[in-house]
């Protein structure tokens, strides 16, 4: 495993695409996003 997140395209909310998740990962609400290589703290499930 090679450690990078990988986005899955979809809409917000929708459960399918959750259940193709195998973790995620939480964004503060004043963070508009994320940098290139930043570095994060995922849960996995």
């Amino acid at each position: 495993e090679d450690n990078r997140a990988t986005p899955v395209p979809s809409k917000s909310g929708l459960i399918s695409t959750v259940s193709k998740a195998n973790g995620y990962f939480l964004i503060p609400r004043d963070q508009e996003g994320l940098a290139s290589g930043e570095k994060i703290n995922v849960i996995r499930l």
